[in-house]
């Protein structure tokens, strides 16, 4: 892993015994033939210029489909015999992008062949091994009487960022591991651009500004690294695959791609990849690609200012305040739970976006300073910066900016778009969090949820009033969170009452059901509780292979883990389809089997396909969620050598 990803080439030659094995590789086979011993011998064609990190084989028994690109590269995909039936929709997925790639690069792909491999127990979610993409089972199979929307989500997101790579750190490559974001957060981020044109009915949209929110949970803290951070050996390294090299490098480009516009963009990437193809680069290349002319007379200096997002941690909180025409801007680092001298030193060029009460063009400015005026046209009833929460900041708004926009929401809260909603949301709780404003702000916010309907709202308004409840809870504030429950349920009652437990709909709204139902039936609201018996018991008595969305099946097996969990434990240990792995048992919140399913997991049968990944699924997401972290370090500490021992199975 130290070894800098220069560029080779290579010409394989493959023995094995057997006529029926398959020994799979990048390029072309040749030829077979006999040689000494009885072995027979694959020759291969010698590769493109290529980085040695991305040569990978599998020597397999597998069973293939295959299909033609638009531009005539074959795909495959690779899979044990008994499920090469769930790999048409990978197989159908992987032809419209690659076709999407060649297209929109202006670079044909490069290889005659592209190869996806469902491997049956993957530590990794996928690996993007050039010409021969391996994946977890999980990652590309679906079957059509069984999986649901968002198992299709899934499987096109996964592939999609796989297939980015062929371009982005296959045909381009970072120069060393300090600039992994190169090849991860632009696969991150075309993994939503691709995926919206080829499959709007997935609607990716709705999902990117979590991304984003994601990375900044993670990037608001004194821990945080810059995108770009000097690394020497392979602990350092491995310790670059996070959010912060994924999610915030895919944010940082949105940004800056909103901001310079989608066509201007899109023609800088073009230029860096084809003056770059089959050599290694660093950041400045790409800036350099994307600065043009124009900027020049702008005095747009793309370079500089996006040093100032890859080579500093953290992200700024951007305060307004509006006085008359006059808009007072300062920024300043937005710091979680430090102390406050730590934000000093920190300076960004933030490419501001607002939209305002006269007017819904969207208006630009680009903050270099640590103050600055910017001054309207004319007196607005309100403004909205950051639109479509397009930039990586979050803002506060001093004066009567927040009982402005409180009163917008009130009133017509259509008069925003549903990301500008989700990302008020998401800010004025942040800025209760670090004491900007009183929570009675945020809830006088939170006040116009029970007239909301789109997804991306109500999932963040639930992902910042749920977490206040838990608090209380951990805190033994029995009181507080009773009312706290009680306000969130009625917020959203109406909502809750008006889904279906079915897996039909577009896929956001899918996702807004299963998040209100799973939420309505761990706070116990009683048509909630009485549908999800009913389902239990019919999924038992179809030995789990009812039909149903993977998010509805948790929300019904949350309710029966504590009296059920041995038979819904039988069900997951025996041989199942790939995508039946066991719900993330974190994402239930606290449950008192908790140790009971910890060891369930942990005894796991070896011969399970998917052992490993069933015990790396659980306990990740229970470390992800705070309430029940010191129940689950206590678990922990004794097993340590237990666990290591059964990862490396």
């Amino acid at each position: 892993l130290t070894v800098p990803p220069a560029q080779h080439t290579l010409t394989p030659h493959a023995n094995h015994h057997h006529a029926n094995h398959l020994f799979c590789f990048a390029f072309s086979q040749l030829r077979t033939l006999p040689v000494v011993g009885g072995l027979l011998e694959d020759q291969f064609d010698t590769t493109v210029k290529m980085s040695t990190y991305l040569v990978a084989f599998i020597v397999c028994d597998f069973l293939s489909i295959s299909k033609n690109t638009q531009h005539g590269v074959k795909i495959s995909v690779y899979a044990v015999p008994e499920k090469i039936d769930q790999a048409q929709f990978a197989l159908d997925a992987a032809v419209r992008l690659l076709d999407f790639y060649d297209d929109y690069f202006d670079i044909p792909y490069p290889l005659p062949k592209q190869d996806l491999a469902a491997i049956p127990d993957f530590q990794s979610g996928a690996m993007e091994n050039w010409g021969l993409t391996t994946y977890r089972e999980t990652a590309l199979f679906f079957d059509p009487h069984k999986s649901s929307a968002s198992d299709k989500l899934g499987i096109t997101m996964v592939i999609a960022h796989e297939l980015a790579h062929q371009w982005f750190g296959n045909l381009v490559t970072m120069q060393w591991w300090n600039d992994l974001w190169l090849n991860e957060g632009f696969a991150k981020f075309m993994e939503f651009v691709s995926v919206n044109i080829t499959n709007p009915e997935l609607e990716v949209e709705d999902y990117f500004m979590g991304k984003c929110f994601e990375a900044m949970e993670v990037d608001c803290l004194s821990s945080s690294h810059p995108v770009s951070t000097p690394v020497e050996n392979p602990a350092q390294i491995q310790e670059m695959f996070d959010d912060v090299s994924y999610d915030k490098g895919a944010c940082i480009l949105h940004m800056l791609r909103e901001f310079l516009t989608p066509e201007e963009f899109k023609s800088g990437i073009v230029r860096y990849l084809k003056k770059y193809s089959y050599q290694n680069t660093v950041n400045t290349h790409l800036w350099e690609s994307l600065t043009t002319e124009q900027h020049a007379e702008e005095e747009l200096d793309v370079r500089a200012m996006m040093e100032t997002w890859t080579l500093q941690e953290g992200f700024p909180l951007i305060t307004v305040e509006v006085k008359g025409r006059e808009v007072r801007l300062s920024q300043e680092r937005y710091l979680k739970g430090e102390d406050p001298s730590q934000t000093s030193g920190f300076l960004w060029h933030v490419p501001l976006t607002y939209v305002d009460s006269n007017s819904a063009t969207v208006h630009r400015f680009l903050l270099k300073t640590k103050t600055d005026v910017l001054y309207l046209p004319e007196e607005v009833d309100w403004i909205k910066f950051n639109v479509d929460m397009s930039g990586y900041y979050i803002v506060h708004y001093e004066g009567s900016g927040w009982d402005d926009l409180i009163t917008l929401l009130k009133h017509n809260h259509t008069a925003l778009s549903s990301n500008d909603r989700a990302s008020l949301i998401n800010n004025v709780f942040q800025l209760v969090s670090v004491g900007k404003l009183e929570l009675d702000k945020a809830l006088d916010l939170s006040l116009y949820l029970s007239r909301e309907t789109k997804s991306v709202p109500v999932t963040q308004g639930l992902s910042e009033l749920v977490p206040l409840y838990k608090l209380m809870e951990k805190r033994d504030m029995e009181a507080l969170e009773n009312q706290m429950k009680s306000y969130i349920v009625h917020l959203f009652r109406e909502l809750i009452d008006r889904q279906t437990w079915t897996d039909d709909g577009s896929v956001s709204e899918r996702m807004l059901r299963s998040y209100l139902l799973l939420f309505a039936c761990v706070r116990g609201h009683p048509p909630c509780i009485s549908t999800a018996t009913q389902l239990f018991k019919k999924w038992k008595e179809s030995d789990g292979n009812m039909r149903s969305g993977n998010y509805t099946k948790n929300c019904t097996l949350r309710n029966y883990f504590l009296n059920d969990n041995f038979y819904i434990f039988i069900i997951w240990k025996t041989p199942t389809p790939a995508y039946e792995l066991p719900p993330h048992v974190g994402d239930w919140g606290s449950i008192p089997a908790l140790g009971d399913w910890l060891h369930l997991t942990l005894h796991w049968p070896n011969q399970c396909n998917h052992y490993k990944q069933i015990l790396n699924i659980s306990l990740s997401s229970l470390v992800r969620i705070l309430v029940i972290a010191p129940a689950l370090s206590g678990w922990v500490t004794p097993r340590v050598m237990l666990i290591s021992t059964r990862l490396r199975l």
